[in-house]
């Protein structure tokens, strides 16, 4: 089964228990679970974590946070009709 995530689950993880910097390896988790094919996400996503970067915010971490969506988004999602009825 795949899942698409979505811009949430990277804010949320960025700004309370997985911090950048904090948990590296939850992030690396994600990019390892996208290449073999169980997580994705789209460019709408990386957007809206770069469009929600406040200026207090080391901007290292909102572009890190969106690069890792982005390269979830780049790679190939599963066809459609492989995903149960009601998932997307």
């Amino acid at each position: 089964m795949a899942y698409l995530l979505d811009a949430n689950v990277f804010i949320a993880a960025k700004n309370l228990h997985y911090g950048l910097d904090f948990c590296p390896a939850f992030w690396d988790w994600l990019i390892d679970r996208n290449q073999a094919g169980i997580v994705y996400s789209i460019e709408k996503v990386a957007d809206e974590i770069e469009a929600g970067a406040d200026e207090q915010e080391c901007l290292c971490h909102s572009s890190r946070a969106s690069a890792i969506a982005r390269s979830l988004a780049d790679t190939e999602s599963p066809p459609r009709e492989s995903l149960p009825f009601g998932q997307t």
